[in-house]
C-alpha cells in the first residue's frame, strides 16, 4: 500500500510542477529583454503558470483524497480479512479442541471398559482357580478318607485273622492238653489194673 501512495501521490505532479516552472524560466529568460515593452505577456505567463499550478494541485489533491480512499478500503478490507481469518483460526482451533477433547472422552471409556472386562475376567479366571482348587482338595481329602478306610478294614481283617488264629491255637492246645490228660488218664488206669 505504501508503494501505491508513493506511485499515486507526488511523483508525477512535482515532475510537471519541475516541467513548468522551468518552462516559465525559460521563457522568462527569452524573453527578458521585451519585457518592458509588453508587460502584458508576463502576466499572462503569470496567470498562465497560476492556473496550471492551481489545475495541477487540485488534481494532486484529488488524486491524493482517491489514494488514501483506496488506501483506507485496503486497510478496512484487509482488517475484515483478518478479523475473518482470525475468527476461522479460532472457531477451527476450537473444533479441534472439542474433537480432541471427544476423542480423549472416548479413549478414557474405552480404557475403563477394557479395565473392567479385565478385572471381570482375572476376577472369573480366580473364582475357576479356586474353584478348581476346592475341587482339588475336596478329591485329595476323600482320597485320604478311603485311604483311611481301607487301611482300617485291612488292619481289622488282620485283627480278626490275629483273633481266628489265637483262638484256633487255644482250641488247638485245649484239645492237645485234653487228649494228653486222656491219654495219662488210661496209662495210668492200665497201671493200676
Amino acid at each position: 500500500m505504501a508503494k501505491e501512495e508513493r506511485r499515486v501521490g507526488y511523483g508525477l505532479p512535482t515532475l510537471l510542477a519541475i516541467g513548468v516552472h522551468v518552462l516559465v524560466l525559460l521563457v522568462t529568460a527569452l524573453r527578458w529583454p521585451d519585457t518592458d515593452a509588453d508587460p502584458s505577456s508576463s502576466a499572462v505567463v503569470q496567470a498562465t503558470l497560476v492556473t496550471t499550478e492551481t489545475a495541477t494541485d487540485q488534481a494532486q489533491r484529488a488524486k491524493e483524497a482517491q489514494a488514501r480512499a483506496a488506501a483506507n478500503q485496503e486497510a478496512e478490507q484487509a482488517q475484515e480479512q483478518e478479523q475473518e481469518q482470525e475468527r476461522q483460526r479460532q472457531s477451527e482451533a476450537e473444533e479441534a479442541a472439542r474433537q480432541q477433547a471427544e476423542a480423549e472422552a472416548l479413549a478414557r471409556r474405552e480404557a475403563e471398559q477394557q479395565a473392567r472386562e479385565e478385572a471381570l475376567k482375572q476376577a472369573k479366571a480366580e473364582a475357576e482357580r479356586r474353584a478348581e482348587e476346592a475341587a482339588r482338595q475336596a478329591q485329595l481329602r476323600e482320597e485320604q478318607a478311603e485311604q483311611r478306610r481301607q487301611e482300617e478294614a485291612s488292619q481289622q481283617a488282620e485283627r480278626q485273622r490275629q483273633e481266628e488264629a489265637r483262638r484256633k491255637a487255644e482250641e488247638e492246645a485245649k484239645r492237645k492238653a485234653e487228649a494228653e490228660a486222656k491219654r495219662k488218664a488210661e496209662e495210668e488206669a492200665k497201671r493200676k489194673a
